[in-house]
């Protein structure tokens, strides 16, 4: 009788460190941001409730028709608790982020989610768990804001396979970076640094 108590006991134990999903990142995290709206022109509102927000950090390229993105995302929650996020609005986040620690217990960074991008495809993967949603543009538009020439457009995603658990929209709004200073198209162009909010929608 104690041995399968003992194992399920293991089992619930040993489940956050194989799931590490967003919602248990930050217990103690500020509430969700919500987004600005209206949303620029082009860019319709998700119907869904919001269900978690993400602060990315990663390489990219946009140059022509051509997008790829690779980054890690942490808990917007968790990154607001800390110096230079403690009280930010969203628009300063992503500028910021390209310079800052992320959230870690002891030596291991606390990453929410993996995101890659490629052409009109984005993919969201949970590296624990290896659960992942695949999710197509819907909308593209230039950053609404001035003189950021070498943002990546904001952009809107709707799932097309995968775990809807993560959510059914995306919004990827608030870029800095990812646009190299020189392209041509139909040459492979320079990766540069970006970071954007990724907002997550049921």
């Amino acid at each position: 009788m104690l041995l399968p108590f003992l194992f399920l006991a293991l089992l619930v134990s040993l489940t956050p460190a194989s799931a590490r999903w967003v919602s248990d990142l930050c217990p103690g995290a500020p509430g969700a941001l919500t987004p600005p709206l209206p949303l620029p022109p082009g860019m319709a509102e998700p119907d869904g409730p919001l269900n978690f927000v993400l602060v990315a950090r990663g390489k990219a390229t946009q140059c022509g028709t051509q997008t790829w993105a690779r980054a890690k995302t942490y808990d917007a929650g968790c990154v607001l608790t800390l110096p230079p996020f403690f009280g930010a609005l969203a628009p300063d986040m992503s500028c910021r982020a390209l310079d800052i620690a992320y959230p870690q217990i002891g030596a291991v960074p606390q990453i929410a989610l993996e995101i890659v991008e490629l052409g009109n495809q984005l993919t969201a993967t949970d590296p624990g768990s290896g659960l992942s949603v695949t999710l197509n543009v819907s909308a593209r538009i230039a950053p609404p804001r001035v003189n950021r020439l070498y943002d990546l457009d904001w952009t809107s995603y709707n799932a097309v396979a995968g775990d809807s658990g993560f959510g059914t929209e995306v919004l990827r709004i608030y870029t800095a970076g990812g646009v190299p200073r020189r392209c041509r198209e139909g040459r492979l162009p320079d990766e540069v640094d970006y970071a954007a909010l990724y907002w997550f929608y049921k």
